[in-house]
């Protein structure tokens, strides 16, 4: 800021040592960067021999060599400022005791570029008409926030009526002691009439074990060979 400062005035004093040449210096600052999309350019002049011109047109123009007009103002000893609302930009345009101030919004990236001041005096006399260096108004880019590639593979590859479930899905309700009784019930209650049907075929099964295990005994009781007599004693 001291460094600008110094060269201005230094250029100022440059501009004001031939009076005789009645020519009119315009210094601009070398680089700006925009905030929000709105920039300020400044511009400081000198008049020779009239420090303060009575009425004066200033503009602003976009370009190291072109003559687009982004601002244009009307200026002169009651006329201090000036605004113009246009598209896509809104400039206003301020007075001050070593120049003016040109300050430009609605600036995007795109609009990165070299911008001039330019100063026509009308009075007093002689008309004159200069334009300044320039100055590098830098316009930073908004990031744009973009789904990582995961997520976009994943949302190509999901069909198209398939509804994304959510992330946190409400938890089902605990169920009550009662709820949880009624539903072994239903898993443990049997109609009544199978469960006849499984009682008795239950009975005539074991019936049936034991009248065979019955008959078989007598088979084997029935078919054992008859004991041997013992042989008489011999007598001599």
């Amino acid at each position: 800021m001291y460094t600008a400062n110094i060269i201005f005035i230094l250029l100022n004093l440059l501009c004001s040592a031939a009076p005789e040449k009645h020519d009119v210096c315009i210094v601009q600052p070398y680089r700006v960067v925009a905030t929000e999309g709105v920039a300020t350019v400044e511009c400081r002049y000198a008049f020779p021999p009239h420090p303060h011109p009575e009425d004066l047109s200033v503009a602003l123009l976009k370009g190291l060599h072109g003559n687009e007009v982004v601002c244009r103002s009307e200026l002169n000893s009651t006329q201090l400022s000036w605004s113009t609302r246009g598209e896509p930009h809104a400039c206003h345009t301020r007075m001050t005791n070593r120049g003016f101030n040109v300050t430009v919004s609605g600036l995007k990236g795109g609009d990165t570029d070299i911008y001039r001041c330019q100063v026509e005096v009308f009075y007093p006399p002689p008309y004159r008409k200069r334009t300044g260096n320039g100055t590098l108004v830098y316009v930073p880019e908004k990031p744009v926030c973009s789904l990582p590639k995961i997520q976009l593979l994943v949302g190509r590859r999901a069909p198209q009526n398939r509804q994304l479930e959510p992330e946190n899905p409400t938890p089902e309700p605990t169920p009550t002691r009662a709820e949880r009784q009624d539903r072994v019930l239903q898993w443990v209650q049997v109609p009544l009439p199978l469960l006849l049907v499984l009682l008795v075929l239950t009975v005539f099964a074991v019936i049936y074990q034991i009248a065979r295990l019955t008959h078989t005994r007598r088979q084997c009781i029935g078919t054992q060979p008859p004991g041997k007599t013992a042989a008489p004693k011999s007598t001599i």
